[in-house]
């Protein structure tokens, strides 16, 4: 009887412990995703020179996403309306983040905007207002901030629980 249960207790543990690491996984990809917006504006930051651009026209793109369970096929499909900013010397920079509306997109047609050009790659160049290039990496840094704190105080509660676990208990 009670080596059944030390062998019941063994199963729950591993159980745990590829759950701990499967789930502790999961929880890294939003990491990722956050430092990658950081990294990629850093990166424009400092190899890009700075200018001002003229949004010129809205420029619609449309995408198709799937949806449905068993027996379900569900498709629909979405468009945005992303502003086209151009430079003094012609090079058209196409917005990140679109608009639901096109009237919407209209509005902004002939405002000047800054932007930040990459001479050795033009398609690196970005729009520089807030939505268009810096709200990504301020939501990905706080998305970031908030899932390794989440992640820190998760494991460190789960390694607490879990017996025998190769931590030094203090």
């Amino acid at each position: 009887m009670a080596e059944r249960l030390q062998e019941m207790e063994r199963s729950v543990i591993i159980g745990v412990k590829v759950f701990t690491v499967v789930f502790l996984l999961m929880l890294t990809f939003p990491i990722m995703g956050g430092a990658w917006f950081v990294y990629d504006a850093a990166d424009i930051l400092i190899n890009t020179s700075s200018s001002e651009g003229e949004i010129t026209r809205c420029n619609q793109q449309s995408n198709l996403s799937f949806s449905g369970g068993k027996g379900e096929r569900k498709f629909s499909k979405s468009i945005g309306y992303h502003i086209v900013a151009t430079t003094a010397d012609d090079l058209e920079i196409v917005g990140t983040f679109g608009h639901n509306k096109r009237a919407d997109c209209e509005e902004s047609i002939g405002d000047v905007v800054p932007m930040y050009l990459d001479e050795r790659e033009p398609r690196n160049s970005r729009i520089a207002t807030i939505t268009q290039f810096w709200l990504p990496p301020l939501v990905g840094g706080i998305t970031c901030i908030v899932f390794c704190y989440g992640f820190f105080i998760l494991g460190r509660n789960l390694f607490r629980k879990i017996p025998n676990y190769g931590l030094k208990k203090s």
